[in-house]
């Protein structure tokens, strides 16, 4: 049929409309898929977090930092006395007269006093013992090397420098007087001859003992380069303070009866964001003095002793010792807002206490290399940029010099005309200088990301690989094997020695890096195997933080010291495929591809050209207008190396999408959480036996008194008193329920006297060996381990600082119990039941200081279980899996278990058959010898329990370690330490997102062919309105 003439203006007409219309519509769709392109690419980058990446640079010179040692009493009775100070009534009256400079003139100048008053060198130090050599001062030492005089806001001060090359120091400070009995100028004595020479009274001696040292202020310094003072003239002094404390400092306070070991390592860090202070002329001391000026004068209506107020009277300046004593309380809460510098090289100290020596400060180097810390983006800006062009050129094929040409042509056409009449060749300039910015800045821009690709850090990855497993391997494959058994979902088989060592190193570099909590306690993983094995592969890239920490050759060395050779490995089965963690020491985040996609973006940003058109730019160069056989030759050349281009971009961009879809790569980064998030705390304290033997006894008419179980020896007491408790035996009319509510403890049977010590310096305190009122605050609490007393921490959580507890001296009868642990004690989260694997044991005549380090782990992907939708905690978890199990095998329930309508309690028969793993008797691994136990009972009560942890691991999310010290004490007790207000989460972090992916392939089919989406719509949308109107005539 031949169409009709007349109807082809319309046609023509309808499909050029028609073709407009699908070219915006095509625009449209193409720029609001660059907008979300955009978006998600700016949401990675402002959620990916920065990491820290450490190394290690050798020292040549090492020269530790110095430490400022300001006594307490700050003042010599004596001098005070020749001031005129009030020492008349008793020596308590004595004493606070000499706390608050009673009787002084309060005109006095602040300098006159410190300088006067002040001890001397020999009256404050003992003993300064070096590598290789010690010195021993006199009281009448006034000076000697290394040690010069300066002044803090808590008392007069003396500042050690330590000399060059020397790793360990060690100070002992005096704590017992240098002012001889007697000599106070008391007239009103009593003629008692017991502690003095001459003849003068007890209450004298009192009043001599009180001025004894019994505290010290330490301020650990961030570094020794302190130019030293001239002379001890007081210009000089200050001036040598004023330095000495400019820079960041630590404060301390030494208790008589402990000491203090700081070790140290000079860390050279950087940083970055707005967490930092850039200024050179910034000083963290300086502002953070400001911050406790402020807080003290808000506080305690008195001006602190600063160089610049020494020549200010006593009634202005918080200068009396008793002003001292509150302005150290509150130096530990001052909330300052000083930020470090983000560029800086300093010494960094982990104080810990040392109970075995007393008045004592160890200084030691933890590494003598330089920590170089370095906060790196693991998206920086520069590959926003790169992905943002790749995203430009994959969606629209537009560019800066698309958009420059576009703005000189509105300027030549707008508002230019006359200029341009008058100057044909401005938009020409202005072009070109536009040309020639974007040239500039396209070539610092690939610089940067080839400089990103040259200096990005070796790291150290870990993956699960089908692998025969080798447990005797080096003891660093197995610590790496261990931080990513979390991200991993499963843990390896170590030998018993590499699994032991490992655990030590960890639990030492707690106080370093807190995080390492995580990866202390890994019951709730199951044991790496093909299961793990996926088509997609998980490669986690381990903070180097860590590593370094439990690398530490020191900690290394304090560690194999420790723990016993003990090599001999339980093979584990090999008929099965066995898996480990497949460890890369060489890991580095971006490869040579990645980085030609980030080239692409750069030049598709900036220019919007690629190798497919430089070809063709190329080949019209030699192209002369006149068709010839080199013409000819050109073009097979050039469409040749097109269609290897687009081969090669094809194979590419399929290498990258393959990759991401089969290969996942995570790091972690910590983060702080405020106590907004957190929840009240819940301390478990439990006794062991949990039940009063006497009590039974008397109810159950047995013969297991005392001094039957004295009778016997000692390896037979405990098989005794477990076998009793299992089986009951005895006639009875009483419920097992009932039973064991009557036999339990009381408060007062497990705690004598608690203080809980809160953050503002006030105490609260109760003797519970007095009456019943401390049942209130400790009510019973039913656990594995039976009845348990709890206190919850509601209304103090963000406010404890420590609690402080002691026990009856029943307790402690070693002699029955033959050392057994007695006194058992947890933290949790409030409403949590008590899980036995985070149980710490004191064991008679022994003082236990324990640090809960408190971490939280977030996790990209979550395992969906049965229990997930239940909302229940992961304890709550694991202790209604055991009550399952119970259920399931005994048909009864035991007292501290759910009651349900079908079960009915346990009885005295069926109790005895319950294994001890159930009954919470075999505790925290420890084996009772002489219990009659099946090797195979045991191991399947072990294996229930583990298959409880496993089963509930996707609500494990709250983490919390002890970081625990025991010391022999005649007086045993219980110091539990609680978090700070701000706790740590260790967040995953994918390395390589969606957004990511899909600006890669931009950038590199933009550096390559020039493809963009927009560009294969135009090209199509011809064909389908041609072939539209076609069909139609």
């Amino acid at each position: 049929q031949i169409p009709d003439d007349s109807m082809e203006p319309h046609l023509v007409i309808k499909e050029n409309y028609l073709r407009r219309f699908l070219e915006v519509i095509a625009i449209s769709v193409c720029t609001a898929l660059l907008i979300f392109q955009v978006q998600f690419n700016l949401m990675d980058y402002l959620s990916k977090p920065t990491v820290l990446r450490v190394s290690l640079l050798p020292n040549n010179v090492i020269r530790l930092p110095s430490v400022s040692v300001c006594p307490y009493p700050p003042f010599r009775p004596d001098r005070l006395i020749e001031f005129g100070a009030d020492v008349t009534g008793s020596y308590m009256e004595v004493e606070n007269n000499l706390a608050s400079l009673k009787g002084i003139q309060k005109d006095l100048k602040v300098s006159h006093l410190w300088t006067e008053a002040g001890w001397s060198l020999g009256q404050v130090i003992d003993t300064v013992t070096l590598q290789n050599s010690s010195i021993r001062f006199n009281s009448s030492t006034t000076i000697s090397p290394n040690w010069y005089r300066s002044y803090s806001p808590l008392g007069p001060c003396f500042t050690f420098i330590p000399p060059p090359r020397e790793t360990s120091i060690i100070i002992h400070l005096v704590d017992t007087p240098y002012i001889k009995p007697c000599t106070l100028g008391i007239t009103n004595c009593e003629t008692l001859e017991k502690h003095c020479n001459l003849s003068c009274g007890y209450e004298d001696y009192l009043k001599y003992m009180f001025h004894a040292h019994d505290k010290a202020f330490l301020y650990f310094h961030d570094s020794a380069t302190v130019s030293r003072p001239k002379s001890e003239s007081e210009d000089d002094v200050i001036t040598f303070t004023k330095n000495v404390f400019r820079g960041k400092f630590v404060v301390v306070e030494l208790e008589k009866e402990a000491g203090l070991r700081s070790q140290v390592h000079l860390v050279d860090k950087s940083m970055l964001g707005e967490s930092c202070n850039s200024d050179g002329t910034y000083s963290v001391g300086e502002c953070y003095l400001q911050e406790q000026k402020v807080s003290i004068e808000n506080t305690l209506g008195c001006t602190p002793v600063e160089v610049n107020v020494f020549n200010s009277s006593l009634n202005a300046t918080c200068s009396a010792p008793y002003h001292i004593l509150r302005m150290a309380a509150l130096e530990k809460h001052v909330e300052g807002n000083c930020t470090s510098k983000c560029k800086s090289k300093a010494w960094h100290h982990d104080i810990t206490d040392i109970w075995m020596s007393k008045f004592t400060i160890f200084l030691t180097t933890s590494s003598n290399d330089i920590r170089k810390e370095e906060e790196v983006e693991t998206y920086p800006l520069s590959q926003l940029i790169s992905d943002t062009g790749g995203s430009l050129g994959l969606f629209l094929s537009i560019s800066a010099l698309f958009g420059l040409n576009f703005v000189v042509k509105c300027i030549h056409h707008l508002s230019y005309k006359k200029l341009a009449r008058k100057d044909p060749h401005f938009g020409t300039v202005m072009k070109l200088i536009g040309v020639l910015l974007l040239l500039a800045t396209s070539f610092v821009h690939c610089l940067e990301v080839l400089k990103l690709y040259m200096t990005q850090p070796q790291q150290t990855s870990a993956k699960v690989s089908s692998t025969p497993v080798n447990m005797c391997s080096s003891i660093n494959d197995s610590i790496v094997r261990r931080l990513a058994s979390r991200t991993l979902g499963c843990k390896t088989l170590e030998s018993p020695y590499n699994d032991k060592l490992t655990r030590c190193l960890l639990l030492d570099a707690l106080n370093e890096v807190t995080h390492v909590a995580l990866f202390l306690n890994l019951e709730d993983l199951p044991f790496c195997n093909e299961t793990q094995l996926q088509n997609v592969v998980y490669e986690y890239i381990i903070p180097s933080e860590i590593i370094m920490a439990a690398t530490s050759p020191k900690r290394m060395k304090k560690c194999q010291a420790n723990i016993k050779d003990t090599r001999a490995v339980h093979m584990p089965d090999h008929s099965k495929p066995v898996t480990y963690v497949d460890i890369n020491y060489s890991y580095y985040p971006m490869d040579l591809i990645q980085m030609f996609c980030s080239f692409g973006g750069v030049i598709g940003l900036y220019f919007g050209v690629s190798v497919y058109g430089g070809l063709d730019f190329v080949a019209g160069y030699f192209h002369s207008g006149k068709e010839s056989k080199l013409h000819t030759y050109i073009c097979y050349i050039r469409w040749t190396i097109k269609l290897l281009l687009l081969i090669l971009s094809f194979c590419f961009i399929f290498y990258i999408i393959t990759k991401f879809i089969v290969y996942k790569a995570f790091t972690a980064s910590v983060m702080s959480r405020g106590t907004s998030e957190s929840k009240p705390l819940t301390l478990i304290i439990c006794r062991w036996p949990p039940l009063d033997f006497n009590y039974i006894n008397k109810a159950l008419s047995l013969n297991l008194s005392e001094s039957v179980l004295l009778k016997m020896t000692k390896h037979k007491r405990i098989s005794k008193v477990i076998k009793e408790l299992e089986l009951l035996q005895g006639n009875w009319n009483t419920s097992l329920e009932n039973l064991w509510k009557e036999a339990s403890w009381k408060v007062q049977d497990i705690i004598s006297i608690y203080a809980a010590y809160l953050k503002n310096g006030q105490t609260l305190w109760d003797d519970c060996e007095v009456g019943d009122h401390c049942a209130d605050r400790w009510p019973r609490i039913m656990t594995m381990l039976n009845h348990c007393i709890s206190w919850e921490t509601t209304g103090l959580n963000s406010t404890l600082s420590k609690i402080l507890f002691t026990f009856p001296r029943d307790v402690e009868k070693r002699d029955v119990f033959d050392f057994t642990p007695q006194i058992y004690f947890a933290v949790g989260h409030e409403g949590d039941p008590l899980l036995l694997s985070s149980m710490i044991a004191k064991k008679p005549f022994e003082r236990v200081i324990a640090s809960i380090k408190s971490v939280s782990y977030k996790s990209l992907s979550s395992i969906v279980g049965e229990e997930h939708s239940q909302n229940r905690t992961y304890s709550e978890c694991v202790n209604h899996c055991i009550y399952q199990i119970i259920s399931r095998s005994y048909n009864c329930y035991l007292p501290y278990m759910p009651q349900t309508f079908t079960e009915i309690p346990c009885n005295q028969s069926v109790y005895g058959k319950i294994h001890k793993y159930y009954k919470g008797l075999h505790i925290l691994g420890d084996d009772w010898d002489g219990t009659e136990d099946s090797v195979d009972t045991y191991w399947q009560g072990l294996h229930h329990l583990r298959e409880c942890y496993i089963s509930c691991r996707h609500l494990h999310v709250n983490f919390y370690e002890w970081s625990v010290e025991r010391i022999p004490d005649p007086y045993p007790s219980i110091e539990v330490h609680f978090p700070n207000d701000d706790s740590l989460t260790l967040k995953e972090t994918n390395l390589y997102t969606v957004s990511q992916l899909i600006s890669d392939i931009g950038g590199l089919a933009g550096l390559t062919v020039g493809l963009s989406l927009l560009m294969l719509l135009k090209n199509i949308i011809p064909v389908v309105v041609n072939g539209h109107y076609f069909k139609k005539r």
